[in-house]
């Protein structure tokens, strides 16, 4: 399980893979205690400016204060290898969304290919 921060932390998967990361979700600098009601959700997006949304992951699995983001084979077989952006946000109710990590680094690459090695 590899921790996951806020400070523009980069994530690098091989395409087709699983993957797993833990976050304790933190707002003005203080750990921040998800109430009744309240979900972390990651989105994927192709870059900065693009509004859509590619691929949406709930956090799950709370131990020792920290969710797990979780990725399974199929949420990244079918996507071309390149840099996407991720955010992470909790989600109140239906539409208020108060970004935790927002526009980072998301990498896929082939499997077997080291980040920076192209592919």
């Amino acid at each position: 399980m590899i921790p996951l921060c806020e400070d523009k932390q980069p994530l690098d998967i091989a395409r087709g893979t699983t993957a797993a990361y833990s976050l304790a979700p933190q707002l003005a600098g203080a750990e921040y205690t998800l109430e009744d009601g309240d979900v972390l959700i990651f989105t994927l997006r192709h870059d900065e400016a693009d509004t859509e949304r590619i691929l949406i992951k709930k956090l799950t699995n709370k131990a020792d204060g920290a969710y797990y983001l979780e990725f399974v084979p199929e949420d990244t077989a079918k996507l071309p290898c390149g840099r996407y952006v991720y955010s992470v946000g909790i989600q109140r109710g239906s539409t208020i969304l108060y970004e935790v990590i927002k526009d980072n680094s998301f990498y896929i690459r082939s499997f077997g290919v080291k980040l920076g090695d192209g592919g």
